[in-house]
């Protein structure tokens, strides 16, 4: 954080999220199909309903 702004330092931020990345601490994300995206109940499956 600056310290007269108290606002994150874009530059380190950054930074930080590309090492977080490369050493595995934020997932690889796929998003969904689009299908799914449209037809949201699909993702619920018959096993699902009884929670």
């Amino acid at each position: 954080f600056s310290k007269k702004t108290h606002e994150p330092l874009l530059d380190e931020a950054s930074r930080q999220i590309i090492r977080d990345y490369y050493d595995g601490k934020i997932p690889f994300y796929v998003p969904p199909k689009e299908e799914f995206l449209l037809n949201p109940k699909e993702l619920i499956s018959d096993s699902d309903e009884g929670l």
